[in-house]
């Protein structure tokens, strides 16, 4: 496909996921998952955010030592997990077996038992057609580690999950631009963020589907 003609497929599979219910309708999904009861990026609160009748779930995505790309917001496991440090010193197997649900009930959010880190993959899988994921973009370098191209190629093996790809930086959506341009993309910027970041000022030259 060309470029102006794979951006315009982006942009129309994006706006088709607002067609629901009769009309179109703003989406509404789980940030992290229904992390307000249950613990954040986990296969359980996913599921509860579908439960929630969410239209889908918005989740963060970084690399395992092993290249394999994995659910977690933090730059480190310190917080969620039983486990210490950077993911990317951790290979997946161990991040399966590690504890990121017990960590909810110490913090007294509430009652939740033993859930792994759950990994893209799985977490593409338990969706049901149809339903809306947000991939953020996390991690230390990842640019250099792959982090886009890992990711596109999970993406891509879920063709029925309607997968939207966001990161602030626009270095990397111009990456995942480039490796499949049919994936709707939406530039992130924040008031508190590093200065680069703060606004959207890359908007026009990278012609994202969205801005959040």
């Amino acid at each position: 496909l060309g470029a102006a003609q794979a951006s315009g497929r982006a942009r129309d599979r994006l706006a088709r996921w607002y067609r629901r219910d009769g009309g179109e309708r703003a989406l509404i999904l789980g940030h992290r998952g229904a992390c307000a009861r249950a613990p954040e990026n986990t296969l359980g609160a996913f599921r509860a955010a579908l439960d929630d009748r969410g239209d889908g779930v918005e989740l963060d995505v970084q690399l395992s030592a092993d290249a394999v790309p994995i659910v977690l917001h933090d730059d480190t496991l310190d917080r969620t997990t039983n486990l210490r440090g950077p993911p990317i010193r951790h290979e997946a197997r161990e991040l399966d077996a590690a504890d990121a649900g017990s960590w909810f009930t110490a913090a007294g959010k509430g009652t939740w038992g033993r859930e792994g880190v759950p990994r893209l993959a799985e977490v593409l899988a338990s969706m049901p057609a149809g339903a809306v994921v947000n991939v953020e973009l996390k991690g230390p370098p990842p640019r250099a580690l792959g982090l886009e191209r890992r990711v596109v190629e999970v993406v891509s093996a879920t063709p029925d999950v309607n997968v939207l790809i966001s990161n602030f930086h626009p270095a990397q959506l111009l990456e995942v631009r480039a490796l499949a341009p049919a994936i709707p993309l939406a530039l992130l910027w924040h008031e508190a963020g590093l200065l680069p970041l703060r606004t959207g000022w890359a908007a026009p030259f990278l012609r994202p589907e969205a801005i959040h």
